[in-house]
């Protein structure tokens, strides 16, 4: 965080895309975010003054710890990815920049300093969707919503501990597969239940960053594959809503990070 830092990392990340960038059969296009406004060292996972120590000699010259004006740092990344973003719009460096893991308190100090508003909001599925007034914003101002972390809501421990929601979810999918056919005859798609919540998402309007290891799994979360999935109807709408519910109440994510239901009837 920090203008200078900011920019640098922008550049190192461009530099390191050059191949792809000039490829022939390449067409890139590069979105780049601000990962978190800042270091919570109250997260048991964060520690940012080992972060600090860690960084490249050249990055922590190119600015000061942004410790030192936590409120300040992002701020000012912020301008170094609107000037980024602004330099060239002929041939733009980024094609979009945004923001991840930001609240919406955050997202509101954003647009009362910014000359380019954030296209993207990346956050993880329980923020997303317990909290109507972020995604309201981001609805108003034409953000788009990206949810990370979305299969960890179908993982085994999960269905282990709601075998009714899994259950749902698996009527869904088989419902879902038997409309595919319908459609066309020879269609052969098989969804797993992960896929009936990337679907269920994707009909929402929220983009979705699902990552594996596994190049068939890639394959099952492509957007090629989730697009022949049929329209969920309401009944089914609220059946998801309520699986998905029943895993997060499982969940052992911090309280304080569950703003409340009210979300769910919007889905």
């Amino acid at each position: 965080l920090g203008y200078e830092r900011t920019k640098l990392s922008v550049m190192e990340s461009l530099e390191a895309l050059k191949p792809a960038k000039e490829h022939i059969l390449v067409k890139l296009q590069v979105h780049v975010l601000l990962q978190w406004p800042r270091c919570f060292p109250e997260l048991p996972w964060a520690d940012c003054v080992e972060e600090e120590r860690q960084l490249a000699e050249h990055t922590r010259q190119a600015g000061p710890d942004p410790a030192h004006q936590p409120e300040q740092a992002w701020k000012d990344s912020w301008k170094a990815l609107e000037d980024l973003y602004l330099k060239d719009q002929d041939n733009p460096l980024l094609a979009s920049i945004g923001v991840s893991n930001f609240g919406l308190h955050e997202l509101e100090q954003v647009e009362a300093l910014a000359k380019v508003h954030p296209h993207i909001l990346q956050n993880n599925l329980p923020n997303i969707l317990y909290d109507p007034g972020l995604l309201n914003y981001c609805h108003q101002n034409r953000v788009h919503v990206q949810a990370y972390d979305v299969i960890h809501a179908a993982s085994p421990a999960q269905v282990v501990a709601a075998p009714r929601a899994y259950d749902q979810l698996k009527k869904v999918a088989h419902d879902l597969e038997q409309a595919a056919r319908e459609d066309d005859p020879d269609l052969l798609l098989h969804i797993a239940s992960h896929q009936v919540i990337l679907a269920w998402l994707i009909q929402h309007g929220v983009g979705i960053v699902p990552q594996t290891s596994n190049i068939h799994h890639l394959d099952d979360n492509s957007a090629v594959t989730l697009l022949k999935i049929p329209a969920l109807s309401d009944h089914q709408i609220d059946l998801v809503a309520h699986a998905i519910d029943k895993f997060l109440d499982q969940d052992a994510r911090s309280e304080e990070r569950r703003v409340g239901k009210e979300c769910r009837s919007r889905w």
